[in-house]
């Protein structure tokens, strides 16, 4: 009899650290952050913030928006990569890669992979599906802070990266850098804008000196313009973001973009505030057409067709009033279509297009108007 019972404690204390272990490496979270999830919009408004929450834990430093949800970097100690739902804000999955990585400090993200950097020269190409992950060596770099330019090289795609105090452009696939920006400040995050009026341009998530009054968090998002390779001297103070620590504790992490993923229409800048615990932010920068204002569509007089339209076929509009420009972007910011015209009828070829979803940008003689379109 006691032989009995004694393995039942066995089989009973087996199962419950193999269940701990289990949860462990799982890592799902079976609470609420601990400061309640803020989602808002306010209209159309340059920097409206539209989302606010808490990650579990300090050093969740990596922040970008794929596949319909949050992902972060935990760069201390682990080097999990956590999943937060878009809804709900709270975390429902994580995992570690294969081979383990250490120590991701910013995301970059290309439309298909994640890609972070771990203060080495190696860029690590994540496969949010499989786990895995694989590099390319931008060679010279210490990247602290990354992000992925879909226009640089002719449109076939390379990477800005850097530490605290430099920023470079890279090709995708590697090899040495063939821009050399002026020196940031204190960088730590980095995100492409390929829609605001006079750009290409990038935001970098700086600790800066800029806080607004004395005193409050110098989270500062800084603007570069690309084609000039200078600063533009726009910088947008964070420090009023809901829960943000407004203090000198705050600072700078990781940043990222993302073009009609998270609101469809809207430019968004995502970051993350080193604090106790990290602070996750969005705010609207821009809506597609680079106006920081969306434009009033009530009495737009275009129709656009059909949708979805088919690969190798044709796009089609009509206005009542004189159409003078259209480009089409796909959703990774990239202009896959510009044609600047004088006609109240347009024809677009989508010989060249892939599957998948566009924003349609219409400029007219009576003003300008944003439509979504889908290609099969």
């Amino acid at each position: 009899m006691k032989k009995i019972t004694f393995l039942m404690m066995i089989v009973f204390l087996s199962s419950f650290f193999f269940n701990a272990f289990s949860q462990e490496m799982k890592d799902v979270c079976p609470f609420a952050p601990t400061s309640t999830p803020i989602v808002a919009d306010n209209g159309d408004l340059l920097w409206d913030e539209l989302f606010s929450f808490n990650v579990t834990f300090d050093g969740e430093q990596g922040v970008a928006f794929a596949d319909d949800a949050f992902w972060t970097a935990k760069w201390q100690t682990d080097g999990m990569i956590r999943k937060y739902d878009k809804t709900t804000m709270l975390k429902n999955d994580s995992f570690l890669l294969t081979p383990t990585v250490v120590g991701i400090r910013d995301f970059a993200y290309d439309g298909t992979y994640l890609y972070g950097g771990n203060n080495t020269s190696a860029l690590y190409k994540i496969d949010l599906t499989a786990h895995t992950s694989t590099s390319v060596t931008l060679t010279g770099a210490t990247i602290r802070h990354c992000t992925y330019d879909p226009t640089a090289y002719s449109n076939a795609g390379g990477f800005w990266a850097g530490a605290w105090a430099n920023l470079k452009l890279y090709p995708k696939a590697g090899g040495a850098a063939t821009v050399t920006a002026p020196a940031p400040t204190s960088c730590y995050g980095s995100a492409f804008d390929g829609q605001t009026t006079g750009g290409p341009y990038l935001w970098l998530f700086c600790q800066t000196a800029t806080g607004t009054p004395a005193g409050s968090a110098l989270v500062d998002l800084v603007q570069y313009n690309i084609a000039s390779n200078t600063y533009t001297g726009t910088v947008h103070n964070c420090s009023n973001v809901s829960g943000v620590v407004n203090d000198l504790s705050a600072i700078a992490g990781g940043c990222e973009s993302t073009y009609d993923t998270y609101a469809p229409g809207k430019l968004v800048i995502i970051g993350n505030v080193q604090q106790t615990p990290n602070r996750v932010f969005g705010l609207e920068l821009v809506d597609w057409g680079g106006v920081g204002i969306k434009e009033n569509q009530k009495n737009e007089n275009l129709a656009v067709w059909p949708s979805p339209a088919m690969v190798n076929s044709t796009i089609n509009m009509i206005s009542t009033s004189n159409i003078t420009n259209v480009k089409v972007y796909n959703t990774i910011g990239q202009i896959v279509y510009n044609e600047n015209m004088n006609k109240h009828e347009v024809n677009i070829s989508t010989n060249n297009f892939a599957a998948g979803t566009y924003i349609i940008n219409v400029i007219k003689d009576d003003g300008m108007v944003t439509k979504k379109i889908v290609v099969k």
